[in-house]
């Protein structure tokens, strides 16, 4: 099974995790990913203490006093707080805690393929083949994956010329928006306000296709000036912050990271906007970009949508 089929399978996991008791906060793969031992990474979610309704919640299981007078609430969830069935995932429980605002935090190691565990992935994998791009990070071991690796990303820049060619290079089943998205986050790539996932990675190398499009930035900077005045974003949004977190992120929390909203409040700005679609279930699917100028069509419709 390939790479590109498990990590599908481990999405479809993660969206499930999802539409349970809990929302996921936050997935770190551990080791080297390969065909063989499949995926193996740590898992954290939340799970309010006020939940209930057809999914469950956390319900009091027992209430005991001690000698000073104090209560002792212990809480149990009605359902698994991640599926346990139809899943070909060892789920290993390693840690909960109750934070100040009265959220459950689970923590567990998952894995899948042949079942071997994550603490067993953690190691590195001997490669025969020549050495790449990919292996220019000595050391003898890797706690990251390859794109997370901002050293090692830095040395793929400097080498490729486009983002599909340093999708290529870290030889990681990984789209070009991906490996685009971690050069930006750690600060090696500057991107143009709507750039694509293929675009040149470095600015000196001039594209015919970008000498054609680039006249009318002044049009377009306008459009974003009335957009803004129509969409009544929150004050520390922008038209250009929005897109890019929609168009480069596979998940909701992503978004809200992005944009420095909570849940509630990223769920309605997108479901107003119309965007809802373009980060909902994109974990899941083989093929996650999004097209910027299908965004600003969606928001331009959603400036000038009259009332209903």
């Amino acid at each position: 099974m390939g790479v590109g089929t498990t990590l599908q399978k481990f999405g479809l996991f993660l969206e499930e995790c999802n539409e349970g008791l809990g929302t996921v906060h936050d997935v770190e793969f551990i080791g080297r990913m390969d065909s063989e031992s499949g995926p193996a990474a740590t898992l954290e979610l939340s799970v309010p203490t006020a939940t209930g309704g057809e999914q469950g919640g956390l319900v009091v299981d027992g209430v005991s006093l001690d000698a000073d007078g104090r209560l002792e609430v212990t809480l149990e969830s009605t359902a698994a707080v991640v599926p346990v069935v139809d899943h070909d995932v060892d789920i290993e429980p390693t840690a909960a805690d109750i934070v100040d605002d009265g959220t459950v935090t689970a923590s567990f190691r998952t894995s899948m393929g042949d079942g071997t565990s994550a603490t067993a992935s953690s190691e590195p994998a001997e490669d025969d083949s020549p050495a790449s791009t990919a292996d220019g990070a000595e050391g003898g071991k890797r706690d990251v994956p390859p794109f997370r690796d901002p050293e090692l990303l830095g040395e793929v820049y400097e080498s490729c010329e486009t983002f599909a060619e340093m999708s290529d290079a870290i030889e990681m089943d990984v789209t070009a928006e991906t490996v685009r998205r971690y050069m930006i986050d750690y600060g090696i790539h500057e991107p143009d306000q709507y750039d694509t996932g293929d675009a040149a990675a470095t600015d000196d190398a001039v594209d015919p296709e970008t000498e054609v499009t680039s006249p009318a930035t002044s049009e377009n900077d306008a459009e974003l000036v009335v957009l803004t005045d129509g969409l009544g974003l929150p004050d520390d949004v922008t038209v250009e912050s929005l897109v890019e977190a929609v168009a480069t992120s596979n998940t909701i929390y992503e978004v809200t990271r992005a944009i420095d909203l909570n849940r509630e409040e990223t769920c309605d700005l997108l479901r107003r906007l119309d965007l809802l679609e373009f980060v909902v279930g994109r974990i899941s699917e083989a093929e996650r970009n999004v097209d910027r100028d299908e965004i600003l069509t969606r928001l331009k419709e959603s400036a000038t949508a009259k009332p209903r």
